[in-house]
């Protein structure tokens, strides 16, 4: 008799075999455990509940969610469960059924700061801002001292432009819990985001210590490069992060060259072709191949702190890229017709962050009927093919993963409008003229005002009112790109 659980669980077992877990052997140990007691008694609640904590901190959302509902159904009234499912939820994307679990455990449990802190920070996905701050008040009238609701209520804040007050409840968070990363990583995007940014890159060095940091922090024998003498020593610079964090900071390598140092860059395999022509890299490496010796090693974004970067001595000239390779076949310049310009609308949708980013194609609409000019679409996904086919684009980069075609392409435009991703950066470091689509409350590497950037010389920065709407930013980006045409 097979035991009453997924079939996921084989790759489960796939994954602690060949994945390297510290802690592999005890938690195979504790689902056989589990797996046995279901087999004697399938209704055992905390059998159920424990395998759905064991899937979630694997990162493995729709398995854990069938052990939790299951313990669910089991025991509806347990506001713990009622939790955990919640947070589920919110990583399989359904954040108004997370928020009702997490509207439950507050019911059942009401002087628990934890699930009043959770709900409020459901409420602040959700927008529900008025709500979402008077929940997460409720938890520190619950408890005084509890660092993660005045993260939470920090981050609320600086959703809303709120910067003074969000940087006075990250510190409290820190005062309260020194080691706090999370408070520390939030506390230093904010600070880069207002211009401070000797104590911003102080800050973000934290992120290592965050546990959910998007890149998990490398685990060489080498030591971490601060600054020393490396004449004549062999340094390891390696991406983090995305695409878009690779390209901005590739900028630092010719400074670590003139050093002295043998520079070995690694990136992520899509970037290989274009960051071969970045200056003072003596050996280039995709990630997931084998490294070459070094002596030390250095993350990228990590340099600016290492550098000692302000904003007055940001490493600004362009191009530090360049794009080698003939023009496409599909960009035939015999019937050009006008300016060409390269669009792209929308991020990763796997980014916290895109829904406050991306753009609906159809909103463009108004953009894409200036005369004078052939626009080509550089976005990868972001609409059905038949509403971006409506639109009329005079051409679309074929879907590859090699930013060296993408490169290429862009080398054959005039300029660039773009929401904030990696093809932004990737025209910013080419040289290339773009125009950047921000929200309201921009990433910080963008800042908090001003129509330009200290990265990008050729960028322009078109920023959301406090209305939060795009129609007016693409009416800005009309008249100007009919000015520009003219």
């Amino acid at each position: 008799m097979s035991p009453p659980v997924p079939v996921r669980t084989a790759g489960f077992y796939a994954g602690l075999r060949g994945g390297g877990m510290g802690h592999a052997g005890e938690l195979a140990s504790a689902v056989r455990e589990y797996q046995s007691v279901l087999l004697v008694d399938p209704r055992n609640f905390a059998a159920w509940n424990n395998m759905g904590n064991i899937f979630a901190s694997l990162k493995d959302w729709p398995t854990a969610r069938i052990f939790l509902e299951q313990a669910e159904t089991i025991s509806p009234r347990n506001a713990s469960v009622l939790n955990n499912l919640a947070n589920v939820l919110e990583q399989c994307g359904e954040s108004e059924r997370s928020a009702e679990k997490r509207r439950s455990a507050v019911e059942l449990e009401p002087e628990n700061p934890q699930f009043r802190n959770n709900l409020g920070n459901s409420l602040r996905g959700l927008k529900d801002w008025a709500a979402a701050e008077e929940m997460l008040n409720s938890a520190l009238a619950v408890r005084e001292d509890y660092p993660a609701a005045y993260v939470n209520l920090a981050y609320l804040f600086y959703e809303q432009g709120k910067l003074e007050e969000a940087e006075r409840l990250y510190r409290i968070a820190i005062v309260l819990d020194p080691e706090y990363a999370l408070a520390h990583t939030c506390l230093g995007q904010l600070l880069l985001y207002r211009g401070y940014f000797r104590e911003g890159w102080m800050e973000q060095e934290w992120r290592w210590r965050w546990g959910d940091f998007p890149s998990p922090p490398r685990s060489f024998e080498q030591p971490l490069w601060g600054g020393e003498e490396v004449r004549g020593r062999r340094v390891l610079l390696h991406a983090e992060q995305g695409f878009g964090d690779a390209i901005q900071f590739a900028r630092y390598v010719p400074m670590v060259a003139a050093l002295g140092a043998h520079v070995i860059l690694e990136v992520h395999p899509e970037l290989v072709g274009v960051m071969d022509s970045v200056a003072g890299v003596s050996e280039l490496v995709a990630r997931g191949d084998a490294l070459p010796e070094f002596d030390v090693h250095c993350p990228l974004l990590s340099l600016p702190y290492v550098f000692d970067t302000t904003l007055e001595t940001i490493p600004g000239e362009v191009p530090y890229l360049r794009a080698v390779g003939e023009a496409p076949l599909w960009l035939d310049g015999s019937g050009r017709k006008g300016k060409r310009v390269g669009v792209v609308w929308a991020g990763n949708p796997a980014n916290r962050v895109d829904r406050r980013r991306s753009i609906a194609v159809s909103e463009l609409r108004e953009v894409l009927s200036v005369e004078g000019v052939e626009f080509y679409s550089f976005q990868r996904g972001g609409g059905s093919e038949e509403e971006i086919a409506g639109l009329g684009f005079d051409g679309a980069l074929p879907e590859t993963g090699d930013f060296q075609a993408t490169a290429v392409a862009l080398r054959e435009m005039d300029m660039l409008i773009s929401v904030d991703t990696a093809v932004a950066h990737m025209a910013g470091a080419l040289g290339l003229p773009v125009w950047i689509v921000l929200p309201f409350v921009a990433d910080w590497r963008w800042m908090e005002d001003g129509t330009g950037s200290p990265w990008y010389p050729g960028a322009r920065l078109f920023r959301q009112g406090e209305d939060r709407r795009w129609d007016g930013v693409i009416a800005r980006v009309r008249r100007e790109l009919v000015e520009w045409v003219g």
